[in-house]
């Protein structure tokens, strides 16, 4: 199992394109994000300052829970450290094609192997988890320490349990789009882009309030959203201290990914060939 591991660890470092989606693509747009909300939050801190002058009062700062400042732009990064996660289902997508025959040389060589399937699912998910926590880990760290824009002060062991959450989900859901149907590889690929992308636009990567509205007016959707029950997690974590909420996120991705595995087994496990 430790050999199968590691192989597959390799061959996710190898693989330029998807380090780049998975760890260069976040930090560039979060560095983006950065800029564009610090300019917005100084113009308008000076518009402020020149009418508190103008009018005599003192401008109040809105102030969380835990004592930090917020802007209310939190959810924009904390939907981009979702949209991290589940673009590590380009890992799980690529290691559901390395155990079907019709989609891969390795898939049709995978298939004769005296090696269980299970097991070597098994290896191929946790490899994928462990790449995508340490991107998002990275990506987090990047966002809290170098930019500044969230605040993770003396929650770190809570932030990197969502990563780990949010990985697993993310690599659960690649592998479950990479398994299902007999599409090529293309368009599978392009199927988890548009979801992946669409579900962190939902949980608020865009507009900051897009989340509120969806959890106000389809709140069902909103918990079937990985992206933004990871956004909500870091929420209860970095703004409201809210430890039930954060347990009940985690129950919630705990079991979007037993269910997930659950749809994998059985399609990979039905899946017949005529020849190899």
């Amino acid at each position: 199992m430790l050999r199968l591991i590691r192989y597959d660890l390799l061959q996710a470092v190898r693989e330029k394109a998807v380090l780049f989606w998975m760890l260069a693509f976040p930090i560039l747009l979060g560095f983006l994000y950065h800029i564009s909300v610090s300019s917005q939050f100084r113009a308008a801190g000076d518009t402020l300052a020149v009418q508190a002058g103008a009018e005599g009062f003192r401008y109040v700062k809105e102030v969380s829970f835990n004592g930090h400042s917020f802007s209310g732009m939190e959810t924009c990064f904390f939907a981009l450290i979702g949209m991290t996660c589940l673009y590590g289902g380009i890992l799980g997508r690529n290691h559901a094609a390395e155990l079907q025959a019709n989609l891969s040389a390795l898939g049709a060589r995978n298939s004769i192997s005296p090696v269980p399937w299970m097991r070597m699912l098994l290896a191929k998910m946790l490899s994928g988890i462990l790449v995508t926590t340490c991107c998002a880990g990275a990506v987090t760290g990047f966002l809290a320490y170098v930019t500044g824009d969230i605040r993770i002060d003396g929650a770190e062991g809570w932030v990197m349990l969502i990563c780990l959450m949010g990985s697993a989900i993310g690599t659960a859901f690649g592998i479950a789009i990479g398994s299902i149907g007999k599409w090529s590889r293309e368009v599978k690929s392009v199927l988890h882009s548009l979801l992946s992308m669409a579900m962190a636009v939902l949980a608020g990567l865009i507009a900051a309030d897009g989340s509120y509205r969806l959890r106000q007016y389809a709140p069902i959707l909103d918990r079937m959203n990985p992206a933004a029950v990871i956004s909500d997690a870091f929420y209860c974590v970095c703004i409201y201290e809210n430890p039930g909420q954060l347990g009940q996120d985690l129950l919630i991705l705990g079991g979007m990914i037993v269910l997930l595995l659950g749809a994998v087994y059985f399609g990979i496990r039905r899946t017949g060939y005529d020849s190899i």
